[in-house]
């Protein structure tokens, strides 16, 4: 039986994981990138006579290799080079999912796009024309909704389709106008460079004008000194000459493309009226006041979660306005509170018991205060655990937790962390 290996990526939150578990089922595995952290999933199906290997990529918004999911993800597709790329893009935000799907297409060749949650779309009167998103990007494009199982027998069919080259594919090839110039004039320096030998040369030159450090450290690390330090000297010669960061103009170029994509492929027949996502969408994804809405959310999550268990801040807030007897109720109360009574209730009887029966008080003092009281106090940290990973995964499985990384990326980048970093980062400060 013939074996095609399918790497599926995408950005967070939009269903990859999903089509992941619809296509493979039970049929899965789980462990981690060789060297990182990061869980690796992979699985596998049959189809009309060819076994499909597929791995699942970590949910990257790029693939410039800024965070490690991202590094994994690049890695993966230039060394193992999979017979195919199935790039998932979402059909409700279409112009801010296909960056990475842009960034695919210029890396690799053998690329299939999925458009999903077209369902989601057709109830809001918009279509996605698939035909005129192929001819732009030069790779098969077929919609699907993976939540309902819809188009994935069209969706495997075309991986096979490609796999075996019945289909012609290309890599996507930009007009970055001025930065072309000085890409060609890198390509012929690092040409004989090993370190960057695996990337297309004139995906690697363009990237390293760009500033990208992974391919900065291959340089270094293979012997290629000089042409690292061509590298910067064009780089400053691009921003003096071009009047912007080679970073900046080859994003632009990339969200240009993407708007007159989107402008010719996307229609609308009727006017409908907004879901709760898209309004929730416009506030959270605002520039301005999605931060503000997106802090202000998670603090009400923890405080909530802190009040339920601990009291604070709450029981400080009665304490501050006079209500000293309704401050003791609400702490007596909670879940650490009644955590704790039941453990004294169960440390005294069992005290008052074992000097009934004549036990020492050194080991009573032992078993009642040290073991009793030790394991209670531990034991009423378990409620604040379990109610912050309940509430955390509450803003996972609705996507908000998606929503507030996309709109802090751009912030944390500025410290060398993607928008993921937020909830760790929160959370570091107890």
């Amino acid at each position: 039986m013939k074996e095609i290996r399918v790497a599926l990526a995408g950005p967070p939150n939009v269903g990859k994981s999903t089509l992941f578990n619809m296509l493979v089922g039970a049929n899965r595995f789980v462990g981690n990138w060789p060297g990182k952290t990061v869980d690796k999933y992979e699985g596998y199906f049959e189809h009309m006579g060819y076994r499909i290997r597929v791995v699942d990529l970590p949910g990257t918004y790029s693939l410039n290799a800024y965070t490690e999911e991202e590094a994994i993800a690049r890695e993966y597709i230039v060394t193992e080079k999979p017979d195919i790329v199935v790039v998932l893009v979402n059909a409700v935000s279409l112009e801010t999912t296909l960056y990475l799907a842009v960034q695919v297409l210029e890396l690799y060749d053998k690329v299939v796009v999925a458009v999903n949650k077209v369902d989601a779309i057709l109830k809001r009167g918009i279509h996605v024309s698939t035909e005129r998103l192929s001819r732009r990007l030069g790779v098969p494009v077929v919609a699907i909704s993976a939540l309902k199982r819809e188009g994935l027998h069209e969706l495997v069919d075309t991986i096979i389709l490609v796999a075996e080259g019945r289909v012609p594919t290309s890599r996507l090839e930009l007009n970055y106008r001025g930065l072309d110039y000085f890409a060609h004039t890198l390509a012929e320096a690092i040409k004989g460079c090993p370190g960057v030998s695996k990337y297309p040369l004139s995906w690697s030159s363009l990237r390293l004008l760009e500033g990208d450090a992974e391919l900065e450290r291959a340089l270094a690390s293979e012997g290629c000194a000089e042409a690292l330090s061509l590298v910067e000297r064009v780089r400053e010669k691009v921003e003096e000459e071009l009047g912007s960061p080679p970073s900046l103009i080859a994003a632009s170029v990339r969200y240009s493309f993407i708007e007159e994509v989107v402008a010719e492929s996307v229609s609308t027949t009727g006017v409908v009226k907004r879901e709760i996502t898209e309004r929730l969408d416009s506030v959270l994804l605002h520039p301005l006041l999605g931060p503000l809405a997106s802090l202000g959310l998670i603090l009400l999550v923890l405080l909530a979660t802190l009040s339920v268990n601990t009291g604070f801040p709450l029981k400080q807030l009665l304490e501050f306005t006079g209500n000293e007897e309704l401050a003791q109720f609400f702490e007596n109360y909670t879940l650490a509170g009644l955590l704790s009574s039941l453990f004294d209730s169960l440390s005294k009887a069992l005290s008052e018991y074992l000097v009934q029966a004549g036990v020492p008080y050194p080991i009573v003092s032992l078993i009642a205060d040290g073991v009793i009281g030790g394991v209670g106090a531990v034991i009423t940290f378990l409620p604040l655990i379990f109610l912050v990973f309940v509430a955390f995964g509450f803003l996972e499985d609705t996507g908000l937790m998606a929503r507030i990384a996309t709109v802090y990326h751009s912030v944390m980048r500025k410290a060398g962390l993607s928008g993921k970093a937020l909830m760790p980062l929160l959370l570091g400060f107890g």
